[in-house]
């Protein structure tokens, strides 16, 4: 028996970010703004812009929040039975969401992917 897909809008406003931890896949499209998607314990980031989706795998923790300190970012979640948690984040939000960050640009930087 296949379980129902349901699509989920969410908004993350600037220093908000959500976690999920799909049961199965899931497939990500960015609304509006630009979306930062990282995994747990995978190097591989993914930045999606307004029209960009992408499908996550369901044996990840992903967390994701707005690429910009101003901006908000809207993003539809769709799949079998998603489910996200949003974390509306203060100063120790933002603290954290800077070092992740930092730690994707340093990774990102030393893959060489910088040099065009």
């Amino acid at each position: 028996m296949r379980k129902k897909e349901r699509i989920m809008q969410i908004t993350l406003q600037p220093r908000e970010g959500a976690t999920m931890a799909p049961g199965l896949p899931v497939r990500i499209r960015c609304l509006a703004g630009v979306l930062w998607i990282t995994s747990h314990h995978n190097s591989v980031d993914r930045v999606l812009k307004a029209g960009d989706s992408a499908e996550l795998s369901a044996t990840q923790r992903q967390y994701l929040s707005s690429v910009g300190r101003h901006e908000a970012v809207s993003f539809e979640v769709s799949g079998p039975a998603a489910s996200i948690s949003v974390h509306r984040s203060g100063a120790a939000g933002a603290r954290s969401s800077r070092d992740g960050l930092r730690a994707w640009l340093l990774r990102w930087l030393a893959s060489g992917a910088a040099a065009v």
